[in-house]
């Protein structure tokens, strides 16, 4: 966990956003933005948040970033539907390890 806060912290294309309630973290979306394109490396919600919409509100606030035009992702078959109620359009990537079956999702803004 330490590595990854690191990479945020050092490289420039990184970018790491918190979601805050009464002053308590209760999410966090980041990942790299390259020109118009931000790929999501990393999305969470605490455990008692969950459901609740924070994460609906990491992505759109994502999706209303005007330097953004599309918007990538890489998920397991439990998140799909998560990124499909946004409009993302998903991809089986297959099986990308034992068992686990990948999707991308893309989401372009118009």
């Amino acid at each position: 966990m330490d590595s990854v806060y690191k990479d945020y912290r050092q490289i420039p294309n990184r970018k790491l956003f918190g979601c805050q309630k009464d002053s308590q973290l209760i999410g966090c979306i980041g990942g790299e933005q390259n020109s118009d394109t931000f790929i999501i490396r990393h999305i969470a919600v605490t455990q008692e948040k969950r459901g609740c919409g924070v994460g609906s509100s990491m992505i759109q606030f994502i999706l209303n970033d005007p330097s953004i035009k599309t918007v990538i992702a890489e998920t397991d078959k439990e998140a799909v539907s998560f990124y499909r109620k946004f409009g993302f359009h998903i991809t089986s990537l297959g099986e990308k390890y034992p068992g686990v079956e990948r999707f991308a999702c893309q989401y372009t803004l118009k």
